[in-house]
């Protein structure tokens, strides 16, 4: 039997891994038993879940995230001491990018498994465990670790649907879902070329599909695709009013998001076709409008201000990807970014605030983030500006008055759940929602003028008692509003769970582990 294992973090969205699910159904449909077990971090009966009913011959495959890999190889060596036979594997691209590191330091482990899984599974049950292949994995007698990173890609369209073992246990999730895999674009600071994963899709039909026996099987109505970009370019156009032309005909109930570049391509006439069969909600990935910053990190964006906008006028919620603070930017950079943010309105955004850029490595065997057994050194390097260095310095420690991530999941979720409700039973002028937009453009003036006020002080060379006596200041307003977010998003609750509190319970799912009573 084979155990995966995986962590819903924190602050991650609800939704049940599609790795896991797609490897669960890969190993089934070749004959052998796959059981799925979701743990929950600082979960006291994590270990026993993992112990429980235990075979020496079962392979645990623990798929990793930054956020939990102490406390799930913590488990793992427990697993390792009481059943010192049994294989343990890890999997994801963070365990790939810092497989290294991961070996030194838990040595114990079998391997660590790379891209899927699927090919690695694939070989294993053909060589009854004797051929290893497509990933990093240790050396017996010696106790070390040798590559064998040969995969051959699985494509999409040959993979079964992946299993909804999670979600069936889980009414009012969000549920994952995608129709390809990889990515053409080349930004050096994603994962994704990283780890050298090929693009592959499948059919339109496929997908639909698949929607439909979520909604009908396991009463899901809102979906992420988990595409890099679920529309490249022109070239997808076909496929996309085909995909409209399929959900219309289902006639399916649904809401979806999707990934896309900012690209110009994008255009209102599809993107209302969209929205009609339940397009709600985009992500985008702006990253930053400095053009040195672009040309650098082979980042390309078009036409940001028409594109956001005609999210706007077609009112579809947008949300977008950022990196304020890397390597090489200087105080005018960051005050040309931040002035960016606030015309969209977005400076809620504290995370993206406080976050430094990840420099990934070159590739998976590149040591030089992983010396001395430290695992993920993608956030430690040095501002090549001292102000910069100082800037960032100041406003994480300003913000550990408050919950970042909650403040900023606060904000993000109860502006979607009006969204969602307004395109669903309109009621615009809800003095609720009023109230709560007006806090949230309030404190984006506020927050302008703090950050400004800022890197003035710090482009000044002010000391660091003039700075921090600003910051002692500001202070309990931030304190205040977030305060005022988490009354104001009750009442919005509150507001439209008397008319339909199943959108309230499934916008709310992602917000579950924020110790927010339900």
């Amino acid at each position: 039997m084979f155990k995966l294992l995986y962590y819903r973090t924190l602050y991650s969205q609800s939704a049940a891994s599609l790795t896991i699910g797609y490897l669960a159904a890969y190993i089934r449909q070749l004959g052998a038993t796959a059981e799925i077990s979701l743990l929950e971090l600082g979960g006291m009966n994590n270990a026993q879940k993992v112990l429980r009913n235990t075979n020496p011959l079962d392979i645990l495959i623990y798929k990793v995230n930054y956020q939990d890999y102490k406390e799930g190889c913590e488990i793992l060596r427990a697993v390792k001491h009481f059943c010192p036979d049994r294989k343990v594997y890890l999997l994801g691209y963070f365990a790939e990018m810092n497989c290294a590191a991961l070996g030194k330091k838990y040595d114990f482990i079998d391997g660590i498994i790379f891209h899927d899984g699927c090919y690695f599974i694939q070989k294993y049950l053909e060589s009854n465990g004797d051929e290893l292949c497509g990933g990093m994995f240790k050396k017996e007698p010696q106790n070390s670790f040798f590559y064998n990173d040969q995969v051959k890609n699985i494509p999409l369209s040959e993979l079964p649907f992946p299993a909804r073992d999670i979600e069936k246990l889980e009414k009012h999730s969000y549920i994952n879902i995608t129709k390809s895999v990889g990515c053409y674009g080349k930004c050096s600071f994603c994962h994704i070329n990283l780890i050298h994963r090929n693009f592959s899709t499948r059919s339109v039909q496929s997908v639909v599909d698949e929607m439909c026996f979520c909604q009908k099987e396991l009463g899901k109505k809102l979906f992420i695709f988990n595409d890099s970009a679920f529309w490249f370019s022109h070239k997808d156009d076909s496929m996309i009013d085909e995909f409209v032309d399929l959900l219309k005909k289902k006639k399916l109930r649904i809401n979806f998001m999707i990934y896309l570049k900012c690209t110009p391509f994008i255009g209102k006439k599809r993107l209302q076709k969209l929205k009609e069969v339940g397009l709600c909600r985009v992500f985008i990935g702006i990253e930053n409008i400095s053009n040195r910053f672009l040309d650098e990190y082979h980042k390309k964006v078009l036409d940001y201000y028409e594109i956001l906008m005609a999210f706007q006028e077609l009112k579809i919620s947008y949300h977008i990807g950022f990196i304020l603070f890397h390597p090489h930017v200087t105080i005018p950079e960051l005050r040309e970014n931040i002035e960016f943010l606030f015309r969209l309105k977005k400076l809620f955004r504290i995370g993206i605030i406080v976050e430094k850029m990840r420099m990934l490595p070159r590739n998976n065997k590149d040591t030089s983030f992983s010396s001395n057994n430290e695992v993920d050194k993608a956030y430690d390097y040095n501002f090549d500006n001292q102000e910069v260095s100082m800037a960032f310095d100041l406003l994480c420690s300003f913000y550990k008055c408050i919950d970042v991530r909650n403040f900023e999941n606060v904000c993000t979720s109860t502006l979607f759940l009006i969204n969602l409700y307004q395109n669903e039973y309109g009621d615009e002028n809800a003095a609720v929602f009023n109230l709560f937009i007006n806090e949230v453009n309030e404190f984006n003036q506020y927050a302008y003028q703090f950050y400004c006020r800022l890197f003035n002080l710090v482009e000044e060379k002010a000391s660091y008692s003039q700075i921090w006596s600003v910051i002692e200041k500001n202070q309990p307003d931030f304190i205040r509003y977030y305060y005022n977010f988490e009354s104001l998003r009750g009442l919005v609750y509150d507001y439209i769970g008397h008319i339909d509190e199943d959108l309230c319970k499934m916008v709310f799912h992602g917000q579950r582990r924020l110790n927010i009573d339900e």
